[in-house]
């Protein structure tokens, strides 16, 4: 992902924002799965901002705010 961002800025849009929106599992109650470990990891990975879409993960609009880590937290560097 950060490399792909990378690839972007190189070629004259510096307006890059990173976003996790979840990855497929074998889950089937949700769209995907949000994989809130991959943020940090990122975070380490590249100087861009990474944000997180709870939304796209969850696929069920009411159940976006009930989710267990505030996504404005988690993208949040330390």
């Amino acid at each position: 992902m950060a490399e792909c961002g990378e690839y972007v800025l190189s070629h004259g849009n510096q307006m890059v924002v990173l976003c996790e929106r979840g990855i497929r599992t074998f889950e089937t109650a949700t769209r995907n799965t949000l994989d809130l470990s991959a943020v940090p990891v990122v975070q380490e990975l590249t100087h861009l901002p990474v944000i997180v879409d709870p939304s796209h993960a969850v696929g069920v609009r009411r159940w976006v705010p009930r989710s267990p880590t505030p996504p404005w937290r988690a993208g949040r560097p330390a």
